[in-house]
């Protein structure tokens, strides 16, 4: 019985420490640190400042990047051209960057190479660069489903596809964290890179979706209108078809289309303006009071509050005397907002499913269209793949633990059984030693 119940301990011991493995290796995404710097005239890009190696076994700064802009419209890493990092091999292709991207970058012939991980943590990707001239100093990190414009990259040598394709990535799916703003020098986001985050599952919080298109390469979705104070106006184009709305991680650039001025006056009541010999647009009125406006984006399933801000609100030195926004009136056909718009919302971008989705416990700048009947069939397609797996873990461990429960149980009967065998045999020995001892004293 004493070996029994060692066995018993053994095997419990062995089921609890299943268990916390299958629970702990659930969380699949790598998590990463993003910082925005507040300048004193301007405010830093994002930048991703720990997905590189070890500072202290870099000899020369100048050859590797040791921040990374996370790039929602680029599909693999580019980096400035005096970068001069050893390739396994060398790929030239004689094709342009992404349209998107011309606000970065011009267009130029670029040299594409495989390089070697030394620069990430676990990661060997697709690096380009500009083969002659320099007319960019930052490191992107690229995030876009597609390849864009790069008609000679193929579509398994994109970051997201190369790496689930690696298994170095669960699933092509990422998320920035809700920002922290409370930093005196910098802003502070959480970057979450490889697999769905919790709060996309949770059961606390508003999640609000919109669903992108397979065939676009960058991320964006279409509402149906824009509001303000109340006054709404439509997001249809001239072509009778909804506006597409784009993001972006790359700057802080708001843009709209010039076909949109007349509907954007109207909903703001004039309150904005163009300043003179710039394409900047001020307004006084409506910054004045917060240093923000909120705008509202509606569609079928959600309205969402983004917030416009004043250009210098988050510098170290602002001049009070103007208010200007991000906003820039372009000759497209798109609206681009990047994430800062979004600072208030945990926003997730899912190519497995083709949705962006946004968390957020605050009710107020995320409401869900009550009898919807789209919108629970919109969220499951959010958390399908989640709930799937999680119902399956749950059977598969309650199957692993009937089985060894009755693996244990079968043990104990047949050790049980075989220790009454055991003693039966015994005392019927015992019994039967006692009668010959009765009939040898009958016969004396």
């Amino acid at each position: 019985m004493i070996k029994a119940f060692k066995w018993r301990n053994i095997i419990n011991y062995l089921i609890v420490i299943f268990c916390l493995n299958l629970l702990i290796t659930e969380e699949k995404y790598d998590t990463y640190h993003i910082s925005i710097k507040k300048k004193v005239d301007t405010l830093g890009e994002l930048n991703i400042d720990d997905m590189t190696i070890e500072k202290e076994k870099i000899k020369d700064d100048s050859k590797v990047c040791l921040q990374w802009v996370p790039s929602l419209f680029n599909p693999i890493n580019l980096v400035p051209s005096d970068k001069d990092i050893d390739a396994m091999n060398m790929i030239s292709y004689k094709d342009n960057i992404p349209k998107f991207i011309n606000r970065i970058i011009s267009e130029k012939e670029l040299s594409l190479k495989y390089f070697t991980s030394t620069q990430f943590k676990i990661y060997e990707l697709i690096y380009a660069k500009e083969k002659f001239t320099k007319t960019y100093d930052l490191c992107y990190f690229g995030l876009s489903p597609g390849v864009g414009n790069y008609t000679l990259l193929d579509y398994n040598e994109t970051n997201l596809n190369r790496l689930e394709k690696k298994n170095e990535i669960s699933d092509k799916i990422f998320s920035f964290d809700k920002w922290d703003l409370n930093d005196v020098n910098s802003i502070n986001i959480s970057f979450y890179f490889g697999d769905q985050h919790e709060n996309f599952t949770s059961n606390n919080g508003v999640i609000g979706t919109c669903n992108t298109s397979q065939e676009d390469s960058f991320w964006g979705c279409s509402f149906k209108e824009m509001s303000f104070n109340n006054s709404k106006t439509s997001l249809i184009n001239q072509e009778n078809e909804f506006y597409k709305i784009y993001f972006s991680s790359e700057n802080h650039d708001i843009i709209f289309p010039q076909s949109f001025k007349d509907e954007f006056n109207k909903i703001t009541n004039y309150n904005c303006k163009e300043i003179e010999n710039t394409n900047e647009i001020s307004c006084i009125n409506l910054l004045k009071p917060n240093d923000f406006f909120p705008l509202k984006l509606i569609d079928d399933n959600m309205i969402i509050t983004i917030e416009i801000d004043n250009k210098y609100r988050f510098n170290k030195e602002k001049d009070d005397n103007q208010y200007i926004t991000n906003i820039k009136f372009e000759n497209v056909d798109y609206f681009i907002f990047p994430l800062i718009v979004f600072k208030k919302f945990h926003v997730q971008f899912n190519d497995k499913n083709n949705i962006i989705s946004f968390y957020t416990t605050d009710e107020s700048i995320l409401e869900l269209k009550k009898n919807n009947d789209n919108k629970e069939e919109e969220k499951e397609g959010e958390q399908e793949s989640s709930n799937v797996g999680t119902v399956l873990l749950v059977i598969f461990i309650v199957l692993i633990i009937l089985a060894l429960g009755i693996g244990i149980f079968w043990f104990l009967k047949k050790r049980k059984n075989s220790s009454k065998n055991n003693i039966d045999k015994y005392n019927k020995f015992e019994d039967e030693e006692n009668f010959q001892n009765l009939d040898e004293k009958r016969v004396f």
